[in-house]
C-alpha cells in the first residue's frame, strides 16, 4: 500500500509498505480521505520540534474510511462501515485502528466532508472546558479552519455576538456566512476600543500568534488559546480574568466527547465542512499539497484515493 513517509524537514517521500494486518480486537480501515492538519503539517514540513524520519503515514490526524476488515472479537463494526478517525499514522491507503478510535457515521456520508470532523471535535472539546457561552459575547482570532469551526461551534452554542477577526479580509464574507456577527481587520481600532471599554466574555485565539493572544486579554474577560503560540507570551493578566490553553492539552477522552459532538452537529448540518474545503488532491501529491498549504493557498486540503 502506499503511504507518506518523511524522511527529513520537507523531504517526503511516497512509500510502499505492507498492509497492516488487525489484531483480534482490531479493525483495518481503508483511508478515502485524509485532511490536511495546516499547522501541524507545516511545522513537521518545517522540521519544528520533530525528529526524523518519521513512520509512515505521519503526521495524519484527521481522516475517514470505511472498515475493511474486523478483528474477531470486535462487534461494533461491520466491514463496509464508513468511519472518522481520531488517531494518527492516517497519510496511508490503510490502517489499523482500535474500535474506541473510530466514530461511526451515516451510510452515504461523504468521506471528503467528514474528513476535517477531527479538528472541529478538538474546538468542540476546547469550548467544552469553559462555562456556556449561550447569550454571551464572543471573540475569534484567526480565521482558518479551526477559527470558522469556532465560530460555528459559537453560534450552535448561542452566543449572542460572535466577533471575527483577522489580519487578512479573505475569510470575512465567510465568517459572516457561518455566524459571525461581526468580521474586521485585527487592528480595527473601533472593535478594540469597544471590547476594552465593554470586555467580550470569551477571547479564542486560533491563529498562533503571540501578539494576537495578547490583544485578546486586554479585550476578553475569558481567553482560549487554542492555536499553537510558537512563542512565549508575556502578560500581566488583569484582575477577574483567566487564560485557558487547550488544543494540545486535551486529552484522548476529551478528544473523542468532542468528536463524537463534532459527527452529531455535522450529521444534522449544525457544523459544516464543505465551505472550508477548497481543494481535493490525490494521497501521493501530499509534498504538492503541502506547497499550497504553506503559500496559504488553501483553507482545507484533502487527499483521497486514487
Amino acid at each position: 500500500m502506499k503511504a507518506i513517509r518523511y524522511l527529513g524537514p520537507g523531504h517526503i517521500e511516497v512509500a510502499d509498505v505492507d498492509r497492516p494486518k488487525p489484531k483480534a480486537d482490531e479493525v483495518l480501515v481503508e483511508t478515502r480521505a485524509a485532511s490536511i492538519c495546516n499547522q501541524m503539517d507545516v511545522r513537521t514540513y518545517n522540521g519544528i520540534q520533530t525528529s526524523y524520519p518519521l513512520d509512515p503515514g505521519e503526521p495524519g490526524r484527521e481522516a475517514a474510511g470505511v472498515i475493511a476488515e474486523v478483528g474477531g472479537n470486535v462487534k461494533k463494526f461491520k466491514i463496509g462501515d464508513p468511519v472518522v478517525m481520531l488517531a494518527d499514522h492516517l497519510y496511508a491507503e490503510y490502517s489499523v485502528r482500535r474500535p474506541e478510535e473510530l466514530v461511526p457515521l451515516r451510510a452515504g456520508t461523504s468521506l471528503v466532508e467528514a474528513a476535517p470532523l477531527g479538528l472541529a471535535g478538538c474546538v468542540l472539546a476546547a469550548v467544552k472546558k469553559v462555562s456556556s457561552m449561550r447569550g454571551r459575547s464572543v471573540v475569534v482570532t484567526g480565521l482558518g479552519p479551526a477559527g470558522l469551526f469556532m465560530v460555528q461551534v459559537a453560534r450552535n452554542a448561542g452566543a449572542k455576538e460572535i466577533i471575527a477577526l483577522d489580519i487578512k479580509s479573505n475569510h470575512f464574507e465567510l465568517a459572516r456566512s457561518l455566524g459571525a456577527t461581526t468580521s474586521a481587520f485585527a487592528n480595527n481600532r473601533e472593535v478594540i476600543k469597544r471590547c476594552r471599554q465593554t470586555p467580550a466574555d470569551f477571547g479564542v485565539d486560533c491563529s498562533g500568534s503571540p501578539q494576537a493572544v495578547t490583544q485578546l486579554y486586554s479585550m476578553c474577560t475569558n481567553v482560549i488559546a487554542f492555536g499553537t503560540v510558537q512563542e512565549t507570551v508575556k502578560i500581566d493578566i488583569p484582575m477577574r480574568r483567566s487564560v485557558l490553553l487547550v488544543n494540545g492539552y486535551l486529552t484522548p477522552e476529551e478528544r473523542r466527547e468532542g468528536l463524537d459532538a463534532a459527527v452529531k452537529l455535522f450529521q444534522r448540518k449544525k457544523l459544516l465542512t464543505r465551505p472550508l474545503i477548497s481543494q481535493t488532491m490525490l494521497l501521493e501529491e501530499y509534498a504538492l499539497a503541502m506547497q499550497k498549504v504553506r503559500r496559504g493557498e488553501v483553507l482545507k486540503l484533502v487527499l483521497t484515493r486514487s
